[in-house]
């Protein structure tokens, strides 16, 4: 480096001695020193040197516990015991395509690590130019962030936005009330049984109502164009929420092993999103139920227009 100009810096990291000019806000490859130790150095590229030389100084200002070596020296030692210098300016060649940003960050990767691998500066804590590769933890560290982390348990799919919300007692309620295999009883103003239907949808069919309207007239009460009542229709018939269980009224479904394989969740176009370990972890997770899983991946079908599953 012996063609390089060094300036002194002042306690708040500014150039003195008239080196002010030399924060170019070209791109090129610079470094910080300490005087007392040559040794101590640190290199690095910018696009804009000058806007590089202030972040520096503002990061150095406001980081209290930092990695980084160099500021952890000026915590030490102050700027004043440092000095600056730039290696070399880098000239772009002229480019006109759309690709020319990408190769001018390539060029100037490439000459910081040129002076990387012949300096080998001791304040670089990453060997390879714009990259962590190269850079490993100490034991020290690596108990530190186990010690930090202890305890704690990350599931990876914390981030999902698209998992259902719990569903309430209510909402169930009111949805086992809707179901088309349930009764209905249509009844006169008189409160006089009418007809009846096997399903909702047949007795929406006969009035030439939706069953979803008629489904609102159950639920409150009314009376539907001043004529008929709908009411779900009252059964000796044990309710299917009250059976106990039977390993006869169990499906095929029910039947299988959930811990028995992984499951993959895919996308509509067949790309896996989450990768899971159980079948139980993904229900938890997503949830949906092991049953519907299971009957979905059997089937091909896609649940809500989303998802896929698949076994691992």
């Amino acid at each position: 480096m012996e063609n390089v100009v060094w300036f002194n810096l002042n306690r708040e990291g500014f150039i003195i001695n008239g080196g002010g000019n030399s924060l170019t806000i070209r791109p090129g490859i610079y470094g910080y020193r300490l005087k007392a130790d040559v040794d101590k150095l640190y290199i690095g590229s910018a696009t804009n040197l000058a806007q590089r030389f202030r972040q520096h100084r503002y990061r150095c200002s406001v980081y209290n516990k930092s990695n980084n070596k160099l500021y952890n020296l000026v915590k030490k030692y102050g700027w004043e015991s440092l000095e600056y210098g730039v290696l070399e300016v880098v000239v772009y060649p002229v480019q006109n395509s759309e690709s020319s940003a990408l190769c001018y960050k390539i060029l100037l990767l490439g000459k910081e690590q040129a002076y990387l691998d012949k300096y080998k500066p001791s304040l670089n804590i990453n060997k390879v130019a714009g990259s962590v590769m190269g850079y490993k933890h100490t034991s020290l560290n690596k108990l530190k962030f186990g010690y930090i982390h202890r305890g704690k348990s990350y599931r990876k799919t914390q981030d999902i936005n698209f998992v259902r919300k719990p569903v309430s007692e209510d909402t169930i309620s009111k949805l086992r009330k809707r179901t088309k295999g349930v009764s209905v009883n249509i009844h006169h103003k008189s409160l006089e049984i009418f007809k009846t239907f096997p399903t909702i949808k047949s007795a929406a069919e006969y009035v030439g109502l939706s069953p979803s309207s008629v489904g609102k007239y159950i639920e409150k009460g009314s009376l539907w164009n001043d004529t008929y009542y709908f009411k779900f229709k009252e059964s000796t018939e044990i309710n299917s929420c009250s059976l106990k269980y039977n390993p006869a009224n169990v499906n095929d479904y029910s039947s299988k092993n959930y811990k028995s394989y992984k499951l993959d969740v895919l996308d509509s176009n067949d790309n896996i999103i989450y990768k899971f370990s159980s079948l139980r972890q993904a229900s938890s997770a997503l949830n949906i139920s092991r049953d519907s899983i299971v009957r979905y991946m059997d089937k091909g079908l896609i649940w809500s227009g989303k998802f896929k599953f698949k076994k691992g």
